[in-house]
């Protein structure tokens, strides 16, 4: 067999970046949108000092949606694509389940924590690349003699050995958590994960909205997605367009201003503590065997932001026996 020939890439200034043989196996038999989503959706913004995604460049079900989403030409007879929050989430639980990425859980101070996976299978630190050096490593090397991965604007290391030291990493996870925890993660696929409200890029308040804001109908119709998977939810391109979704804004106002059973507050009073007490309220009726059973053909979002149909549930009235 002959020898491969080396590319000089003595000109190129960009980030350099490659996964190895063990994800490429990994990644075998996968659909191609899964491989896309874990090459070019966390695989290609991972820290390479930490083998971890999503701390110190976040990540999000928007971002992946865009990412695989597909435009048709002018003419095409197939209309566009654009993956759900339910397609995007069988691709992260099938990467968890062939082993290629890992749920972190970070234990923040944060209302709501990031979205944050390592990637097992993939090289850390800062690696040199011989001309002479095979590229695979089927002999049971460690990651620091394997010199197949080099990192994304780390540069190139003359002296072949990961510089990046423990106490360097620990400090990078510092900033962020106490503790990490990585757990596999087949809850992918249920509802109410700590990443749920999406909120990476915190929208401006709308001042003539009070702290309030506008409703905001997207993150309530996501927290609903999340909690109730087996459901259908609601046509977003129709649902500005129904009485719903005039109910549902009438219902983000006025349950702001509901005294807590503690009568020390209200349920709350901006827009973030109003996203973590929807997303209360939508686990809350999850788990009313009532709501939720094959016979309870009506419930549904439009259901529950009806005025009498809301406080009555508010009031515990679903609640199973």
């Amino acid at each position: 067999m002959s020898k491969a020939e080396v590319i000089s890439m003595s000109g190129y200034v960009g980030r350099v970046w490659q996964f190895n043989e063990d994800e490429d196996a990994a990644m075998e038999y996968l659909p191609h949108s899964d491989q896309v989503l874990y090459l070019r959706g966390l695989r290609k913004h991972m820290d390479f000092s930490t083998g971890v995604v999503g701390i110190s460049r976040r990540i999000s079900y928007q971002q992946f949606k865009e990412l695989l989403e597909v435009n048709r030409r002018q003419g095409s007879t197939k209309g566009d694509y654009a993956p759900t929050r339910g397609e995007l989430r069988a691709m992260l639980a099938r990467l968890v389940e062939v082993g290629l990425i890992e749920r972190v859980e970070l234990k923040t101070t944060a209302k709501v924590d990031p979205m944050v996976f390592k990637l097992p299978f993939a090289h850390v630190g800062r690696y040199s690349v011989s001309n002479s050096e095979q590229h695979g490593n089927h002999t049971g090397a460690t990651t620091r003699e394997n010199s197949a991965a080099v990192g994304a604007g780390d540069g190139v290391n003359d002296t072949g050995k990961n510089n990046v030291s423990d106490i360097h990493q620990s400090i990078r996870l510092k900033e962020y958590s106490t503790k990490v925890e990585c757990k596999n993660s087949s809850e992918l696929s249920h509802c109410a994960s700590s990443d749920s409200l999406n909120l990476e890029k915190p929208k401006a308040v709308d001042q003539k909205a009070g702290p309030l804001g506008s409703c905001p109908h997207q993150e309530i119709l996501d927290l609903w997605s999340d909690c109730f998977p087996a459901m259908r939810s609601p046509n977003r391109n129709l649902w500005m367009k129904q009485t719903a979704a005039a109910n549902l804004r009438s219902r983000w106002q006025e349950a702001a201003k509901v005294m807590h059973s503690n009568g020390q507050h209200t349920l709350y009073s901006d827009r973030d503590s109003g996203l973590i007490f929807w997303k209360r309220f939508f686990t809350h009726l999850s788990k009313s065997k009532f709501l939720t059973s094959d016979e309870s053909k009506f419930f549904d979002l439009a259901w529950v932001v009806k005025k009498s149909n809301f406080y009555k549930a508010l009031d515990g009235k679903y609640n199973n026996a």
